[in-house]
């Protein structure tokens, strides 16, 4: 199977992007994309991801690098889970 690269991030505002992680497996990912939707707050009550997800301007993006023209592409999570769910089910 080819090897497949994920950027799971908020793009630039102002400051920047946040880039919450590079992965290269489907369940990593999904893992961390719904962690930073629940937004869960530390010990302190903070929640490190509410600026992001309150801001109209900023949306959480998922980019698959495309090795032929070597840049990331947006992809629509939705396509990825049902991809992981089909091969949780059917193997690799």
């Amino acid at each position: 199977m080819e090897n497949r690269l994920f950027l799971l991030y908020f793009p630039g505002y102002y400051d920047g992007d946040e880039i919450i992680g590079i992965y290269d497996d489907i369940s990593k990912l999904k893992a961390s994309y719904e962690r930073v939707i629940s937004n869960p707050a530390d010990e302190h009550g903070f929640q490190q991801y509410d600026f992001y997800l309150n801001n109209p301007c900023t949306k959480l993006t998922i980019e698959e690098f495309d090795q032929d023209n070597e840049i990331f592409v947006e992809v629509e999570p939705e396509l990825l889970w049902a991809e992981f769910d089909k091969e949780s089910v059917y193997g690799k």
